[in-house]
């Protein structure tokens, strides 16, 4: 089957055998050898070329100074929800994760009880004795407040749930502390009340969460940086665009800074779209002179960086 290609397309459907003796090989072998770079939306292997910049080492030492949650804000794509992947990397202990929807209640953040399971087992005569202990789950908080030593604790996301969410976690994240469900005199508390983990909360921004709650957070908002984003796409280089020749990746930084620097996209493109642009610029066998030479709006792979029509048309 022949599909036909653009005169300015950056590469042939799995390109990368093709023209290297290797053209013979069927298209779904070619498909099978093409492997995803590893850690391109791994956080935790990609932890440690994280950049902390000085404002948010602050905010970071702030927090664990005072036991306070860090609310991280700004837009998808700058590093928020990273940083706890990085924290739990840079100190070797352990990461708790809680992903927020829509749904999500603050008992979800502590645990989880099976109903159906437990209903299905109570109708069921031929059951052996169970309690309702034996059907719950414990939840990320529940478990970082358990752990022998310090962890982190990331709830992502947060300006998804509902608005009492926040509001309705304010004494666990303040005592450090909450009932247990079934066992009204049990408490589910902290190990040592002086080495609470660390939260990292983070949000998009989208709306504004409950005063009561930003009053007992460290805040840090993170802006996109091209600095920053430069210096973790060169560090990254090796793991996910190992074959992109040096005077191409400076050339390819440079045009997506000219992106940047235009201010009049809606939305900008960020350290998670240069690393997916600058992975299929590697694949595409790409050559500084093909950057250099194109506008804007034809750069190779711009489909990964630009996602708006309206965007694209206001491209150069």
């Amino acid at each position: 089957m022949n599909i036909p290609q653009s005169d300015r397309a950056p590469f042939r459907i799995v390109q990368r055998e093709v023209g290297r003796g290797e053209s013979t090989i069927s298209a779904k072998k070619r498909l099978d050898r093409r492997q995803v770079p590893e850690g391109l939306r791994n956080f935790g292997s990609s932890a440690k070329d994280y950049v902390l910049d000085e404002g948010l080492e602050t905010a970071v030492n702030c927090a664990i100074t005072v036991g306070a949650p860090l609310l991280v804000t700004g837009k998808p794509g700058t590093g928020k929800s990273h940083l706890a992947h990085y924290l739990s990397e840079y100190f070797g202990i352990q990461l708790h994760v809680f992903h927020v929807k829509s749904t999500s209640t603050a008992t979800d953040l502590k645990y989880h009880f099976d109903a159906v399971a437990y209903l299905r087992y109570a109708h069921d005569t031929k059951s052996a004795e169970r309690t309702q202990r034996e059907f719950l789950k414990a939840g990320p908080l529940w478990n970082a407040f358990r752990d022998r030593e310090r962890s982190v604790l990331l709830i992502d996301e947060i300006d998804k749930a509902p608005r009492d969410f926040p509001n309705d976690l304010l004494n666990e994240l303040d005592q450090h502390e909450f009932d247990h469900p079934f066992e009204p005199k049990v408490k589910i508390s902290l190990k040592d009340p002086t080495r609470p983990p660390i939260v990292v909360v983070t949000s998009n921004a989208e709306r504004r969460l409950p005063d009561a709650f930003l009053r007992r957070c460290v805040a840090f908002h993170i802006e996109h940086n091209f600095e920053k984003m430069a210096a973790i796409a060169r560090r990254r280089r090796d793991a996910l665009f190992g074959e992109l020749p040096h005077d191409v990746l400076e050339e390819a930084l440079r045009q997506f800074q000219r992106v940047q620097a235009l201010g009049s996209l809606e939305r900008e493109p960020s350290l998670a779209e240069l690393l997916t642009w600058l992975a299929v610029l590697d694949a595409g066998q790409t050559t500084q002179a093909q950057l250099t030479a194109a506008r804007l709006r034809d750069l190779p792979g711009i489909e990964t960086l630009v996602k708006l029509q309206d965007d694209r048309e206001k491209l150069p």
